[in-house]
Order: C-alpha cells, then sequence, then structure tokens
C-alpha cells in the first residue's frame, strides 16, 4: 500500500524558489519514487535488516558524538569590528549588541541596527 505526500524543500543557488516534492511511501523491499517537479527518481526498497543496521548505526554515531552536543554554549572569536548580538536577559524585546568591547542594546529597524535611548 502506498500513499503521497507532499513537502517544500529549498534550493540552493542564486536565487531562493522552492518545488513540492511527491514522495510514493513504501513498505521495506517495495520500490519507492520520490518526484521533483517534473524529474522522478525510482528505487529499489531496502530490507528490513538494513534499516535496522543504519538505525543502529545512527545511534553509535550519536552515542560518540553525544559529549560534544550535551555540553552547553558556543565560542564564536569575533575579530575587530566584528560585531556579537545577543538577546537582553532582562528585556527580550532588546539586542545587546558588542563590538570591540563596547555594549549598546537597541533593535534592528529595516534592517540596521538602532541604539536604545
Amino acid at each position: 500500500m502506498s500513499s503521497i505526500s507532499s513537502k517544500r524543500v529549498s534550493r540552493t543557488g542564486g536565487t531562493h524558489r522552492s518545488a513540492v516534492v511527491k514522495e510514493h511511501a513504501s513498505e521495506y523491499g517495495n520500490p519507492k519514487e520520490v518526484t521533483v517537479g517534473s524529474v522522478t527518481i525510482k528505487s529499489s526498497g531496502v530490507s528490513k535488516n538494513e534499516v535496522l543496521r543504519n538505525i543502529r548505526a545512527g545511534q553509535c554515531a550519536l552515542a560518540r558524538a553525544k559529549s560534544v552536543i550535551i555540553k552547553p554554549g558556543v565560542r564564536i572569536k569575533a575579530g575587530k569590528g566584528v560585531p556579537l548580538f545577543h538577546v537582553d536577559p532582562d528585556r527580550p524585546n532588546q539586542l545587546v549588541r558588542v563590538i570591540d568591547g563596547k555594549r549598546e542594546c537597541g533593535v534592528f529597524e529595516a534592517g540596521k541596527f538602532k541604539k536604545s535611548k
């Protein structure tokens, strides 16, 4: 038994476009089709053992990466003249801009940072 589901997919390139992908779902071992625009890709199905092997491989990869993933925070090294922005924890509608050691609060208006008074 197959079903059809649609989802939007972004394409990369100079202009941003989206395409509707129609996927004909299949059970293990049955052929599968994926249609993007006027192109249809057909593949043979995979065995249940292959699916289970891939699940185990993914779980092993996650276990290896766990110690790095759960560590909070991100380190960003900004060069001179490069601003870093974060939300003001006391005023969630305000941003804090840190540039060359100077902190300023404000918001973005029309794509530009505007300091608060």
